[in-house]
């Protein structure tokens, strides 16, 4: 069963990290929001990462080869507790979606 899980990225290594995953054929979402940016008189508006230094990654670990993003360029490590991924609990990337329309 597919299920989201937590990638930590390398500083500033988000959208790095997102390209090598899709590039290795894993569905990866990485949340944005616009993020006001202010330089000599101008304002303009951006995406930025929601969470800085994170983004989500869905895979089955009973049959996909997940060891392969540990060693994905751009990404510092996969969450796990001993050493097995932790899932995202069901819905909590739904709420986050709708959170990222609604902005």
């Amino acid at each position: 069963m597919e299920r989201w899980f937590v990638v930590h990225t390398h500083a500033k290594g988000e959208q790095k990290a997102r390209y090598h995953l899709l590039r290795q054929g894993f569905e990866a979402y990485l949340p944005q929001i616009a993020r006001r940016i202010s330089h000599a008189r101008k304002i303009d508006w951006q995406p930025r990462p929601l969470f800085p230094r994170y983004l989500f990654v869905n895979f089955d670990p009973r049959t996909a080869a997940w060891r392969k993003i540990l060693s994905t360029v751009g990404v510092q490590y996969l969450i796990c507790h001993d050493e097995r991924p932790i899932p995202v609990p069901p819905g909590v990337i739904e709420d986050i979606k709708a959170i990222e329309n609604e902005a």
